[in-house]
C-alpha cells in the first residue's frame, strides 16, 4: 500500500497536479457551459435542431451529457451527505455517441457546502475503457478518504466491475474485474474494507464480497440457477447491514420459466459466507386494490440502518390473461414490502387510487402513448430513512397527463414528474403523494435519496432532468437532448400535496370540519373542502354503496388549514357514494351522488 500511495504522488507530480486544485469550487451559476445566456442547439436523429433552454435550478456541473438511460432497474446510490459535503454521480455520453452503451463514462461531483459551488471539473474515475451505472459508497483507506464504485465496465462480456480511487477526489483509481464472466455488480458497504453484492452471470444470479484493501474477490456464492431460481434476463439487487452481519440478494425472475414472474430473495446472517432459502418478495397475480399486478424490475432494497429489517419498494404491471400487461392503468402501481409489515404482504404506496393521470384518467391509453424503456407508469422507487430512523421516505416518478407534441412521425412520449411519500411505522401505512416537481414542460425521472443526512423535515434527493422524454440511447424515435442531473435539499413541509389545494384562509379553523361537495349531484367530477383545526395525521376516502373503498383522496400529516380536493368519477357507475374524513378522533361521513 505504500508503494501504491508513492506510485499515486509520483503520478500527481508528473501530470502536474496539486491536490489542492481538485477541491477549487466555483459557483454554481457560472458553470453551465456557455449555455446560461443563450439557447442550446441540440442535433436530433432527423437533422432537426432542437432549442434546449437553461439547465434546471439545482443542476450539478457535469459535463455536457447526453446519456438518458439509467439502471437496469437497480436504484444507483449515487447521491451522498457527509455534513456539508455533496458527492452526487452520473454516467455521460456526447451527442454523438448516445446510442453507443459503451462510450458512456462514470463521474462524480463534490460541494463542500451544501450544493451552493461544486469542484471546477467533474470527476472521471476511469478513463481508459467504458464504464456505466455509477452506484458508489464513500470511505476511508489508509486513513484517506476515498470512494469506491461498482457497476458495469464495458470488458468482454460487459462485466461488473469494482473501482477503487487511490485518493480522493482525483479520479485516480483501478478497476477490478468480477472473476467471473457476469452482468453489472452492484454491491454495498459490507464493513471493513469490504462491499458486497451479487450479479448475474449468464443464467444464474451469484454473490461476491471485494476487499478494496487487498483488491480482491471472495469466493462466490452460487443462489439461483435455471429455470426455477432464475430465467434468463435476471435484475439483481442487494442490499446489506454491515452492524448486523446481513446480506441479502435479490433478483427478478422474467416470466418464461418454471417459476413464475415474481421478485425473490435469499438473506444471509453469517455475513455472506451462507444464504438461507429463497423467499417471495412478490409473484405474479398478486391482488392489490383489487388489481391483479405482476412485479417488474424497478426496485429500490435497503436495511433499515443499523437494523436486521429488510425491505423494498417495487413497481408493477397489470397482469391478464396469463401475461403481464403494460396497457391497463389499474396495474401501474407502487408497493413496498417488508418480512415483518402487514404479514411480508406487499404494501401499497401509489397508483390509480393517488397519482393524478392514473387516478381520473380511464380513457388511459388515449393518453400515455409510450414510457422510456424499463420504466412504468409508476416507477424506479428509491429508499431511505431520516437519520433518527423515525420516518422513511420513498421518491419516484410518475407520469404526467401532458405528452409532448413532436412532428409527424416520432413517437410521443409522457414527460414525467418526480413524487414523495413517506411512512412514520417503517412502511405500513404511507403518506402522499407530494410533488417534488411539477413541471409540464420537463421530463424528470431516475430520482435517488442520499442514505444519510436527512434530518428533521430535509431530505436530499438527486434526479435526472431533461427537454425530451423517451429514450435516444435506444433509438425509440425520442429526440437526442440535453440531460442533467439535479440536486435539491428539500422541506417536505413545503411540499405541495398532489390533488390537494389549500384555500386560502387568514385564521386557523376552530374545528375539524368535513363539507358537502360541490356541485351535488355531480358528472364526472366534484369538489370536497375541510377543515383541519390541528396538525396530525388526516384520511379522507371514498367508499361505494356497499362499503367497497373506491380511493383515497387524502392520507397524510397536514398542518391547520382550509383545503379542497378534487374526486373524478369517471369510470365509476351512477349511484350513491360515501366519502369519509378521520383526523385526531374526528370523524364524519357524507353522501354525494354521481349522475351520468
Amino acid at each position: 500500500m505504500k508503494k501504491l500511495i508513492s506510485l499515486l504522488v509520483i503520478f500527481l507530480l508528473l501530470c502536474g497536479i496539486s491536490y489542492s486544485q481538485y477541491q477549487k469550487a466555483i459557483p454554481h451559476s457560472a458553470v453551465k457551459e456557455g449555455i446560461s445566456d443563450i439557447d442550446y442547439r441540440v442535433p436530433t436523429n432527423t437533422g432537426l435542431m432542437m432549442v434546449e433552454s437553461d439547465p434546471p435550478a439545482g443542476t450539478i456541473p457535469f459535463l455536457l451529457n447526453f446519456h438518458d438511460y439509467v439502471t437496469n432497474g437497480n436504484n444507483l446510490k449515487n447521491l451522498w451527505i457527509l455534513g456539508d459535503t455533496v458527492i452526487a454521480g452520473m454516467d455521460n455520453a456526447d451527442s454523438v455517441n448516445v446510442a453507443t452503451s459503451s462510450a458512456r463514462k462514470m463521474y462524480y461531483q463534490v460541494s463542500y457546502n451544501g450544493g451552493l459551488n461544486w469542484l471546477t471539473d467533474p470527476v472521471l474515475p476511469v478513463a481508459s475503457t467504458g464504464t456505466a451505472y455509477t452506484n458508489f459508497i464513500p470511505t476511508f483507506l489508509s486513513g484517506q478518504r476515498t470512494i469506491v464504485l461498482s457497476g458495469r465496465e464495458f470488458a468482454p462480456g460487459s462485466r461488473g466491475t469494482s473501482i477503487v480511487e487511490l485518493a480522493f477526489p482525483t479520479g485516480v483509481c483501478q478497476s477490478y474485474l468480477n472473476p467471473a464472466p457476469g452482468r453489472d455488480y452492484f454491491a454495498y458497504d459490507g464493513g471493513g474494507t469490504m462491499i458486497k453484492g451479487g450479479y448475474q452471470c449468464g443464467d444464474t444470479v451469484k454473490y461476491a464480497s471485494f476487499d478494496y484493501n487487498t483488491n480482491s474477490y471472495g469466493t462466490p456464492v452460487l443462489l439461483a440457477v435455471p429455470n426455477d431460481d432464475v430465467y434468463q434476463n435476471a435484475r439483481v439487487f442487494a442490499a446489506t447491514s454491515p452492524t448486523q452481519n446481513r446480506v441479502a440478494i435479490a433478483w427478478w425472475i422474467a416470466s418464461g420459466g418454471t417459476a413464475p414472474q415474481s421478485l425473490v430473495y435469499k438473506e444471509s446472517v453469517d455475513g455472506g459466507s451462507t444464504f438461507g432459502a429463497k423467499s417471495n418478495i412478490c409473484v405474479v397475480g398478486y391482488i392489490v386494490n383489487s388489481d391483479s399486478v405482476a412485479p417488474w424490475f424497478g426496485m429500490d432494497l435497503i436495511y433499515k440502518p443499523g437494523t436486521t429489517q429488510l425491505m423494498a419498494a417495487f413497481n408493477t404491471l397489470g397482469f391478464s390473461g396469463g401475461a403481464p400487461n403494460y396497457g391497463t392503468r389499474k396495474g401501474y402501481k407502487l408497493l413496498f414490502w417488508s418480512p415483518t409489515i402487514n404479514g411480508g404482504n406487499p404494501v401499497l404506496i401509489a397508483d390509480r387510487s393517488n397519482v393524478p393521470l392514473l387516478m381520473t384518467d380511464t380513457a388511459f391509453n388515449n393518453n400515455l402513448l409510450d414510457i422510456q424503456v424499463g420504466m412504468t407508469a409508476v416507477s424506479h422507487p428509491s429508499l431511505a430513512y431520516s437519520s433518527d430512523g423515525s420516518r422513511l421516505y420513498c421518491v419516484y416518478s410518475a407520469t404526467q397527463r401532458d405528452t409532448s407534441n413532436f412532428p409527424a412521425g416520432w413517437a410521443n412520449f409522457n414527460f414525467n414528474d418526480i413524487y414523495l411519500s413517506y411512512s412514520n411505522d417503517n412502511g405500513a401505512t404511507w403518506s402522499g403523494p407530494y410533488f417534488v416537481t411539477n413541471t409540464p414542460q420537463d421530463d424528470e425521472i431516475y430520482p435517488t435519496i442520499s442514505p444519510t443526512g436527512n434530518v428533521g423535515n430535509y431530505i436530499h434527493v438527486s434526479y435526472h432532468s431533461s427537454k425530451y422524454p423517451g429514450s435516444a440511447q435506444f433509438s425509440d424515435l425520442s429526440y437526442t437532448g440535453r440531460t442533467y442531473r439535479v440536486y435539491k435539499k428539500l422541506d417536505i413541509t413545503t411540499l405541495p400535496p398532489v390533488g390537494i389545494r389549500e384555500i386560502g384562509v387568514t385564521t386557523v379553523p376552530a374545528s375539524f370540519t368535513l363539507k358537502q361537495n360541490f356541485p351535488n349531484p355531480f358528472n364526472p367530477e366534484t369538489r370536497i373542502q375541510f377543515n383541519i383545526a390541528k396538525a396530525g395525521f388526516v384520511s379522507l376516502k371514498v367508499y361505494d354503496a356497499v362499503g367497497r373503498e373506491v380511493t383515497t383522496l387524502v392520507n397524510m400529516d397536514m398542518r391547520p388549514g382550509a383545503y379542497e380536493v378534487m374526486f373524478d368519477g369517471r369510470g365509476l357507475a351512477s349511484g350513491m357514494y360515501f366519502y369519509t374524513m378521520r383526523a385526531n378522533g374526528y370523524v364524519e361521513t357524507k353522501k354525494m351522488m354521481l349522475v351520468k
